[in-house]
């Protein structure tokens, strides 16, 4: 999981995280109004969920 606000605008972040795929989530929010609701909804259904298979 990678939370930043300015990570939209780092295209060789965003292009490292794209390479992960499903095993990481990025989220990047408005520096004016810090995360959304739907963003922390989104964190906290990331951190839940099984990535590997046991």
């Amino acid at each position: 999981m990678w939370i930043d606000d300015q990570l939209r605008y780092e295209e060789q972040a965003m292009g490292w995280a794209a390479f992960l795929g499903p095993r990481i989530l990025t989220v990047s929010p408005d520096p004016r109004r810090g995360i959304s609701p739907a963003e922390l909804a989104a964190v906290s259904a990331f951190a839940t969920k099984q990535l590997f298979l046991t």
